[in-house]
């Protein structure tokens, strides 16, 4: 399933790369944002926030292994979250012992 997921982020990151260089630089995050309903964009401090989170490596340029590290991440919440729901609901019905 990752590497499915490399793929279409992959393929994804190259058609945003569009001096391609290999890095997303903010200018080229903007032109994408441009792309986006006007509603939906981000505002300032939020789109500081989003180049915060995806450069994983914090060398100010955003590269496939950063994005490719926040999916993981956000992979790997997601699966922590799934477990906890899953003992919530264990434990309601009185079939979890906590342990597990």
């Amino acid at each position: 399933e990752m590497e499915k997921a490399d793929g279409a982020i992959g393929k994804a990151f190259h058609s945003l790369d569009l001096d391609g260089d290999g890095v997303l630089s903010a200018e080229e995050l903007l032109q994408a944002m441009d792309s986006i309903n006007v509603k939906l964009r981000p505002q300032d401090a939020q789109f500081k926030q989003l180049l915060e989170q995806l450069d994983h490596d914090k060398d100010g340029r955003i590269n496939l292994a950063d994005l490719q590290e926040l999916i993981r991440e956000m992979q790997m919440r997601d699966a922590s979250e799934d477990d906890a729901r899953v003992r919530r609901a264990k434990e309601k019905l009185g079939t979890g012992t906590g342990c597990d």
